[in-house]
């Protein structure tokens, strides 16, 4: 096939990446291969009947690139291309969507993959008749053999994703690997190996999958039994044995079997008894004890990995003159290879979750103290130094809580007598003067009396003087008692009317009184209508939690923080400590009251803030702990039998 050349307007580009001949080659970046086809969409029933019913290559191509088109969605046009070696005799093999020709954004795509062999993109600019879009295309490798390539075009999309797009297409190929490996190995059957790998996703749990694998693989190859171990430390321990669901685990043929699958996964290489041509010596002790001691005519050991790492084996066990062809064992690693990385999957979600989180936790270890990982190294050493220096470091340790200003004498100006408003000069939060005037009370009915009595005292007076001219002793002394009376009178109705004007005892601030709106209303006496408080003189008092009491002396100093005042900090003693607790939403405060140290002409009574208590110095971890570590006591005194 004559690919084309670059269209003008565009720009190429080729993604790194080693093509795939097996499906475990398809999990990148350390992405497990069960979690690679499932994102491949593989999961999907539909998918897996139409690959495994493929008869033909063009069959295959057709129904995988349908696939490969809707799993990554989007797609305008793809094209597969394929050769039977690497000689350039490349044609088409498929397009899709079907009927379609293909384009010349295609052609270009994938002549610019096979030329480098590995994945291109080709993106477009928009012209005055086209829209732009991208293409992108990746070669299908067999070992090192160039066998074709498959080229998609999309509508133009961010780098991201067509990362994203890329990673897919190139798991997607990874099945072609497959697929060109089979067909140039006719006796391994693709289907075989699909339908046992469909067994052992269909089952949920990982000793019904691997009970299920090795049932219908003992079917297929007719074993007398084929038998799974998984690698634990050192050596292998049997899980699973085929048309058996329990087993003794300590019995001398699965002690048997677990050394022959160490021997195999030691080596890492299949095990095959009776002995083909084989290119290296290898080790079969175990295996030769396993034929002798359980009467086993041909054994075939099939070691098992994921990710590079040993996982298992599967043991393969037949009698009487049947011994393991070179198909046979073929088709052992090409199931291994597939199913041991599924299995696996499954050993580890089937795990208690302890052993779940001791993984994590190994893994976390082995990225930090192993090679790479700049970014987690750094970060682990900056919080170990953080949490360092919390337990060591040594800080002020100081209680806080809620505090309001008070005044230290606070005066409560009641009415003298009875009497109603006649009017005010102040309201709350005035300041005033010593002996300003503050409200008056009624006083037409007191001067009225005081007329009345000092009528009363010069008409006594006026017979006074007529019983002394007239010599009347007797005369003169009632009458001289009833101007004293008269007079007593008087002066207690001027003292009435005096106080019926009522001034500031000291110079301060009324902290409460509003007469304003209650003129006319009658008050009797001592019904309080003002509180006045100097304001050179105030006192700080705190509510104290009950948590933080027993942490409090008298004598101890802090700072004020006023909501008033927020960038000014005023110095506090403790003075009293009162023994009695209130309940205040929801908690028991403590009234702690403490003086001010130091004062500020714009401090008044009632203003309220946060004050902290100087108590001593303590570690910063248990400062920022304590109050939950109390908690954490007392929940477990209550909880506690």
């Amino acid at each position: 096939m004559a690919l084309s050349e670059q269209a003008p307007g565009t720009t190429t580009g080729a993604l790194d990446g080693n093509p795939s001949s097996t499906v475990a080659d398809a999990a990148l970046a350390g992405t497990p291969v069960v979690e690679a086809m499932q994102l491949a969409g593989f999961s999907d029933a539909a998918a897996w009947s139409r690959l495994s019913d493929a008869d033909s290559t063009e069959a295959f191509a057709a129904a995988w690139v349908e696939l490969q088109c809707r799993l990554i969605g989007g797609v305008q046009a793809a094209l597969v291309v394929l050769g039977p070696n690497d000689d350039g005799a490349y044609v088409p093999l498929t397009y899709w969507p079907e009927g379609s020709t293909g384009t010349q954004s295609l052609a270009a795509v994938a002549e610019l993959s096979m030329a480098q062999r590995r994945g291109a993109v080709r993106q477009s600019q928009p012209g005055p008749e086209s829209a732009p879009h991208d293409a992108l295309a990746y070669p299908l490798m067999l070992g090192q053999d160039l066998r074709g390539v498959v080229a998609i075009e999309v509508a133009h999309v961010s780098d991201a994703r067509l990362r994203g797009i890329m990673r897919l297409l190139q798991w997607g190929c990874a099945w072609w690997g497959q697929r060109l490996s089979l067909e140039a190995s006719p006796p391994a059957d693709l289907t075989t190996v699909l339908e046992l790998l469909a067994t052992g996703l269909q089952e949920e749990r990982f000793l019904g999958a691997a009970t299920a694998v090795v049932t219908e693989l003992a079917t297929t190859l007719h074993c007398e039994r084929v038998s799974f171990g998984t690698r634990k430390g050192r050596h292998t321990q049997v899980r699973a044995l085929s048309h058996t669901a329990n087993f003794n685990k300590k019995s001398g043929l699965i002690r048997a079997l677990g050394a022959a699958m160490d021997e195999a996964i030691d080596q890492q290489e299949a095990l095959v008894l009776p002995r083909s041509e084989q290119e290296l010596p290898l080790v079969t002790r175990s295996h030769e004890q396993l034929m002798e001691q359980h009467g086993t005519k041909a054994v075939c050991t099939i070691p098992l990995s994921d990710s590079g790492r040993m996982t298992g084996a599967l043991s393969l066990e037949r009698g009487g003159d049947q011994p393991f062809t070179v198909d046979d064992v073929r088709l052992c690693e090409y199931t291994g290879t597939l199913i041991g990385p599924v299995l696996e999957a499954k050993r580890r979600e089937d795990r208690w979750i302890t052993a779940k989180m001791w993984d994590a936790v190994r893994g976390f270890a082995g990225d930090l103290l192993g090679a790479g990982h700049l970014v987690l190294k750094t970060t682990a050493l900056g919080l170990s130094a953080l949490t360092l220096f919390f337990v060591f470091a040594i800080g002020d340790y100081r209680i806080t809580a809620p505090a309001a200003l008070e005044g230290t004498v606070q005066r409560a100006i009641t009415a003298p007598q009875d009497g109603y408003i006649a009017g005010t000069h102040v309201r709350a939060g005035d300041q005033v003067s010593e002996y300003q005037p503050l409200a008056e009370l009624e006083d037409k009915e007191l001067r009225l009396q005081k007329v009345q009595w000092e009528g009363e005292r010069e008409k006594y007076l006026r017979e006074y003087s007529k019983a002394l001219a007239e010599d009347d002793r007797a005369r003169v002394r009632i009458l001289t008692a009833q101007v004293e009376q008269t007079e007593a009178r008087i002066a207690l109705l001027s003292e009435q009317l005096a106080r019926t004007h009522i001034t500031a005892p000291f110079a301060g601030v009324v902290v409460s009184g509003d007469l304003s709106q209650s003129l006319g209303t009658p008050v009797s006496r001592g019904d309080v209508l003002f509180e006045i408080a100097p304001l050179d003189s105030y006192r700080v008092i705190l509510k104290v939690d009950e948590r933080d009491i027993s942490q409090l002396r008298i004598g101890q100093t802090g700072a004020l923080a006023l909501a008033g005042l927020p960038g000014e900090r005023l110095s506090v003693r403790v003075e009293k400590i009162t023994p009695v607790a209130s309940a205040e939403e929801g908690r028991n405060l403590f009234r702690v009251e403490a003086a001010l140290e130091s004062s500020s002409s714009t401090l008044r009574p009632g203003m309220k803030g946060v004050a902290k208590i100087d108590v001593d110095q303590r570690n910063l971890f248990w400062i920022w702990t304590h109050k939950l570590a109390y908690w954490l006591q007392l929940r477990w005194w209550i909880w506690w039998p």
